[in-house]
């Protein structure tokens, strides 16, 4: 089996590339190190060591200041001060073990000698504002043996600074043994990319392009409404040991603080689906496999399924174009990758560009996670 599963990677490693290099500019994947989270430790303890380790192997200017520099570049001193004195009120609406493990990573930033540079109401803003500052394209296809295929990725500017020094795949374990995974950033205890084994996987894409204020109306949310950071109601449903149809419905019905779309797939026929949220208690939409001339598969980028996009970012249109001429008989990770990969055309950008941070495919029936950073 290992064998196998070496080539296998070795060959997607070829098409990343060969395909990469028709992309906005020439770029290659690295490997995404591999990170336990151990869900049975103390919370304020479970990130300490996966900070310190990404600081020391990178240096703090390369790693997670960067981060911090992003929020106080985004938002002029007024805003970013209304910011953290909301963060700060927020704290006892949010779950009691997520700021805790966001009180280890403040104490992890204090022991690598940064004391005050990461308090807590920041790191509450950070972990908020990520979820408003993506844009993705997520598919979730189903192949000829009606086994379900999910691929991503995750596009952010971010100042032209590369998330590549943050990244981890983290393996959330209890009792020694892994409960779920997902790609995620140092300093940051959501999930915006995670899967379960056997149920389901889940990706978010960014719904609208907010303004300064939307980061402020996403706080007041979580007060007067109870409303759940995005990326911890996909840790929370990860967590649940709930089956596909239920996470679906826990995902459709929970208020969230921003306006996104959370794709989903499970392991078996049809089970593929696309959950738009706006500022309501419930989703807007629930759009999901079979529908349409397309019925095996669903794609979601940043714009509602029943919209057009501006011909500028129909990174869409041109995934739309890649898996219909591949075929579902012929879906697999390799040519998932190949689609991932799809250059710019037709004055679009392409589905990687220059904004790619990651790439990730999973397939929660097959136990399969795999994902690269892009250079």
């Amino acid at each position: 089996f290992f064998q196998a599963r070496t080539k296998m990677k070795l060959a997607v490693l070829l098409v990343i590339f060969v395909s990469a290099v028709a992309a906005d500019r020439v770029r290659s994947p690295l490997a995404i190190p591999t990170v336990t989270v151990d869900l049975d430790a103390p919370a304020v303890k479970r990130w300490e060591a996966i900070l310190v380790s990404l600081v020391q192997t990178h240096g703090w200017d390369y790693s997670f200041k960067p981060a911090l520099d992003y929020v106080n570049k985004l938002l002029p001193p007024s805003i970013l001060k209304l910011a953290e004195n909301l963060s700060a009120a927020v704290i006892p609406d949010l779950p009691s073990e997520m700021i805790d493990e966001l009180r280890g990573i403040e104490q992890a930033v204090t022991k690598l000698g940064h004391e005050g540079e990461a308090p807590l109401p920041m790191l509450v803003l950070l972990n908020i504002l990520y979820e408003m500052s993506t844009a993705c394209t997520s598919i979730v296809a189903m192949d000829g043996q009606n086994r379900i295929w999910h691929s991503r990725n995750l596009d952010w500017g971010f100042s032209n600074y590369s998330l590549q020094n943050l990244t981890v795949l983290a393996n959330f374990q209890q009792d020694g043994k892994t409960v779920y995974q997902g790609v995620t950033w140092g300093g940051y205890v959501g999930l915006l990319t995670g899967m379960r084994v056997g149920r389901f996987s889940i990706s978010i894409d960014q719904r609208t392009t907010p303004d300064i204020f939307a980061i402020l109306q996403a706080l007041r949310r979580i007060i007067d409404h109870k409303a759940v950071p995005v990326s911890f109601l996909l840790r929370q449903t990860l967590e649940a040991d709930i089956v596909y149809s239920t996470a679906v419905q826990k995902l459709a019905n929970t208020e969230v603080t921003s306006s996104v779309y959370l794709i989903i797939g499970g392991t078996t026929t049809n089970e593929g689906a696309v959950i738009t949220h706006d500022e309501k208690p419930v989703a807007k939409d629930v759009w999901s496999i079979p529908h349409g001339p397309q019925p095996w598969y669903v794609i979601e980028t940043n714009y509602d399924h029943d919209t057009q996009p501006p011909q500028h970012d129909d990174r869409r249109d041109l995934a739309i174009h890649a898996l219909n001429a591949l075929g579902q008989a012929r879906v697999s990770e390799q040519t998932l990758f190949t689609v991932m990969t799809t250059p710019a055309a037709n004055n679009s950008r392409g589905v990687l560009n220059d904004d790619t941070q990651y790439t990730a495919i999973m397939s929660s029936g097959l136990g399969l996670f795999d994902a690269w950073t892009w250079r």
